[in-house]
């Protein structure tokens, strides 16, 4: 028997093999066990072989014999298939058998009674039971393999198609026997049931909720028996009929709604089969699966200790390899990933206390804004994705800070130099209020705090400012950015962003000439106005006019409300000027002598004494009212009066003159 056959009862030792096989045959033993069958199988007297409506089976027997069975048939292993006697005892047996057929039948009995029962099994009813004659003879030829549909049966005396009735006759063939033997068999013979199997409704046997929101294939084999191509398949599943028919390669598969799957873990796949006699079998295969359709939506969130931002939740950092907290993860998740929009970062990893968390790389996430996601797949293949986080990595702070204008004009004048000049400026980028200003004028640094419009307003010392030689002011502004980045920007003024105009000038200012009798005007100038007095040293330089020709200078100036300030001059020629005063008026009164004197000038200087600087002079020409005296030539006579050839060429005249100026 086959190494997976079971035991069964046999009468004896073995009395043939097979030796060639189609299709799916059975034989059932004598204690009524069904085996099927292979080439090499042993077959024993007393069994019964069963094959399909296209199978077909040769059996050698040990005397040398041979006998095939054709398809949809069922032959019962006697002495009329294998006998160990000659022919005549081989004869006479069919004719003693014969004999009690037929008495059986006049007696209106069943012929099938009189034979003796298999000596095991199930009992077969005449419809389900094929006698066979054997027909021997000495020709050398080999027997037909398959069901020979043309041969007719040899006659028992009664009707061998199976349907019964009518008067039989027996024949005899006494042809010499050989050691072949062909049994044709036909009637109406049962189908026989195949093999159904349910292959796994998917990977893992386990409907998930992808699975259940779509189609699935469900596939199995349907093989044996009386299954051929073209059988239908029914799948009845949650109340929905699916069909599909037997492959060549006894295959079958048909799409099943998924969400019928899920509502109905457990149905039967039956194949329904008819063979040549039209007899119906139905196989059938059952199928069981689970359904998992649950997870639960995952939740990623950056850990405060990575959140370097103002708040410890703006998910803003400058860590560049910050950790994410991954949360709400069921126990039987097995693959967890995070992902930046589409790339995907990594798999996260899960402590001992069963908690999830994630650390990115140094160069995975990119600098501005970023787009993280995580997605949990657990063991049934159901997937989840979290709502996506914003996460902003910030790890370059940039900022910049200007300077306003020096004093409004870029101008230092004595003032502002001996006081207080206020510096103003705005900055910007990723600084902020509060921020730090520090300003660096003659190696004195100054420092104030951005506002909240983002500038700043610093008192500065303009002595500092004058006593810059370069007149150059360094600004600087420190902080921290929203990421925590800390930052320092600056800007320095070009050299000789401002001018210092701090010190006073005085200069003159002469009027030309002046009538005489009138004052001479000279205009004392500053530059501009000091912001404390300053003194000045005014004397007088005669060039053609003489000390009595002018009188005492006087000096003056018109105050803010538009009055006149008289000034004195000191003996030795000091003025003192008023601070914030900017002009002042000289006058110097001309003597009219009624003498005629012709024009005359005279010079007054001014020479810087405290708090101004000065070095100048100013000239004006006293223009003489008198009327000058006519001049008169009077000559001297030449010689005698009159002029020789020889006093011609040459003549000198002499005289005097009055009222003319010498040269």
């Amino acid at each position: 028997m086959s190494d997976s056959q079971a035991p069964f009862a046999t009468l004896g030792n073995a009395i043939g093999f097979i030796t060639k096989l189609t299709g799916s045959v059975t034989i059932q033993s004598i204690d009524g066990q069904e085996r099927v069958v292979k080439i090499g199988d042993a077959v024993f007297f007393g069994e019964t072989v069963v094959t399909g409506s296209n199978s077909s089976v040769t059996i050698a027997f040990v005397d040398g014999t041979e006998v095939v069975i054709g398809g949809d048939s069922v032959v019962e292993i006697t002495d009329e298939i294998y006998n160990t006697g000659d022919n005549e005892d081989l004869v006479a047996d069919s004719s003693t058998d014969v004999d009690a057929l037929q008495d059986a039948i006049l007696a209106g009995d069943d012929p099938t009674l009189v034979q003796e029962a298999p000596a095991a099994g199930e009992t077969l009813g005449e419809q389900q039971r094929v006698d066979v004659d054997i027909d021997r003879n000495d020709n050398t030829a080999l027997p037909t393999f398959g069901n020979d549909s043309s041969s007719a049966l040899p006659k028992y005396g009664y009707d061998t198609s199976g349907n019964g009735g009518g008067p039989t006759t027996q024949t005899q063939d006494t042809t010499p026997s050989t050691s072949n033997r062909t049994i044709p068999v036909t009637g109406n013979v049962p189908a026989i049931a195949g093999t159904v199997t349910v292959s796994s409704i998917t990977e893992d046997d386990v409907v998930n909720k992808a699975e259940a929101n779509g189609t699935i294939t469900v596939t199995g084999t349907a093989t044996g028996g009386d299954i051929s191509q073209g059988d239908q398949v029914i799948l009845v599943i949650n109340g929905v009929t699916y069909t599909t028919t037997v492959s060549s390669t006894g295959t079958w598969s048909v799409g099943v709604a998924g969400s019928d799957l899920a509502a109905d873990t457990e149905f039967d796949a039956v194949v329904t089969s008819s063979n040549s006699s039209g007899n119906t079998v139905e196989s059938t295969g059952s199928s069981t699966h689970a359904v998992d359709t649950a997870i639960s939506t995952p939740i990623i969130d950056l850990v405060s200790a990575s959140d370097t931002g103002d708040s410890s939740v703006d998910n803003l950092t400058n860590d560049t390899t910050a950790t994410f907290t991954l949360s709400n993860i069921d126990s039987d998740v097995t693959l967890v990933e995070v992902f930046s929009g589409t790339t995907k970062l990594g798999n996260a990893v899960q402590a001992a206390d069963g908690s999830w968390s994630f650390t990115a790389t140094n160069g995975q996430l990119a600098e501005g804004a970023n787009t993280l996601t995580v997605k949990v797949t657990d063991n049934a293949g159901n997937t989840a994705t979290s709502t996506p986080l914003d996460v902003t990595l910030d790890t370059q702070a940039s900022a910049s800070i200007s300077i306003d204008t020096i004093a409004g004009d870029d101008v230092l004048n004595a003032i502002e130099a001996s006081g207080i000049v206020t510096i103003t400026g705005r900055v910007d980028g990723d600084a902020a209020e509060g921020d730090t200003v520090t300003l660096t004028i003659n190696n004195v640094q100054y420092t104030g705090s951005v506002t909240s419009d983002l500038t700043y307003s610093i008192d500065v010392a303009g002595s500092d400012l004058a006593g810059d030689a370069n007149h150059v002011i360094s600004a600087s502004v420190t902080g921290t950015d929203a990421a925590g980045n800390e930052f320092t920007a600056t800007s320095e003024s070009t050299d000789g962003t401002y001018q210092d105009k701090s010190t006073v000038i005085a200069s003159l200012d002469d009027n030309g000439f002046t009538p005489e009798g009138e004052d001479a005007i000279f205009t004392l100038s500053l530059n501009q106005a000091s912001p404390t007095d300053v003194t000045v040293k005014l004397s007088t330089s005669f060039d053609t006019a003489s000390a009595d020709d002018i009188g005492t200078m006087t000096a003056s100036y018109v105050d803010e409300n538009g009055q006149t300030q008289l000034l004195t001059i000191g003996s030795d020629g000091s003025l003192t000027v008023p601070a914030g005063v900017t002009k002042v008026a000289l006058n110097v009164p001309t003597i009219n002598d009624s003498v005629y004197e012709g024009n005359e000038k005279f010079t007054i200087n001014l020479e810087g004494v405290t708090g101004v600087i000065a070095f100048d002079s100013a000239t004006t020409t006293i223009v003489d009212s008198d009327s000058a005296p006519i001049p008169t030539i009077d000559l001297s006579a030449v010689g005698d009066g009159n002029l020789s050839a020889t006093e011609a060429d040459a003549v000198t005249l002499s005289g005097t003159t009055e009222n003319v100026e010498a040269n």
